[in-house]
């Protein structure tokens, strides 16, 4: 009997520190390092203001409804608390120290430095003066590809995908019989919003990094395929997933 509890006692412990959580305080550093925190909480104001511009321009009422709803899905505190949530059950510390190392070098630095800029509201008009002068002086061979190196890298597609999906897939299983979307029309709409998104997605990239070197864009490049940046990718991705999820909930 002694020999049975001293061996559950060794797979208990050894299954414990197979599955540690990540410290809090190091989950924080990497949210307040990476930009994560900043871009979560500015999500309800950015969606918002899109509503309120887009109705100015159309000379109707913003729709209420719709933004109250919105503003409970993508609720500052609660979506940031869903997040940090799951990357500490998620992270190990080993990783996170590994991928807080990257964001606070030079390079990681100017990425999120470069990806905060685009919530400033100002972002949006300098954009458009950028594609203006972009279609004069498309970027070289060479720049067009480094940059879509790193978008490919950045899997960015992939998580418009899932966040698009969970809305879908939520909406559709509350909504009656009679309005459910097919699964093959549903199929039909992500790949065509994916293309779309890809051509927004290099714009943006173009826009943001102007002022990035090659090399640096490299260095990320290279980052966001490593061991590394591939957990902090899938691990983040399925954080970003629940907070929709739990903003759904909470909103509808």
């Amino acid at each position: 009997m002694k020999r049975i509890i001293t061996g559950l006692s060794i797979v208990t412990i050894f299954a414990t520190s197979s599955f540690a959580k990540a410290d809090k305080s190091l989950v924080d550093e990497y949210m307040e390092v990476s930009g994560a925190t900043q871009t979560i909480e500015s999500l309800s104001t950015q969606v918002v203001n899109g509503i309120e511009q887009t109705s100015a321009i159309y000379g109707k009422k913003p729709d209420l409804k719709r933004i109250k709803i919105l503003q409970k899905l993508f609720a500052p505190d609660e979506s940031v608390s869903s997040v940090e949530n799951s990357l500490i059950k998620q992270f190990d510390n080993k990783t996170l120290k590994k991928i807080i190392s990257f964001y606070h070098s030079r390079v990681g630095q100017e990425l999120i430095d470069a990806n905060l800029e685009a919530l400033d509201p100002s972002t949006q008009s300098k954009m458009l003066r950028f594609l203006a002068d972009l279609r004069e002086n498309p970027p070289s061979k060479k720049r067009a590809k480094i940059v879509n190196n790193y978008i490919d890298a950045l899997e960015s597609n992939k998580l418009l995908e899932d966040l698009f999906f969970e809305m879908f897939d939520y909406l559709n299983q509350k909504a009656p019989k009679s309005k459910k979307i097919p699964h093959k029309k549903r199929e039909q709409f992500m790949k065509m919003l994916g293309s779309s998104f890809e051509q927004q997605m290099f714009i943006s990239t173009m826009f943001l990094y102007r002022d990035i070197s090659d090399e640096d864009i490299k260095k990320a490049t290279q980052y966001l395929n490593s061991q590394a940046g591939k957990k902090e990718k899938k691990i983040v991705r399925e954080a970003i997933r629940k907070m929709i999820k739990d903003g759904l909930k909470r909103a509808l």
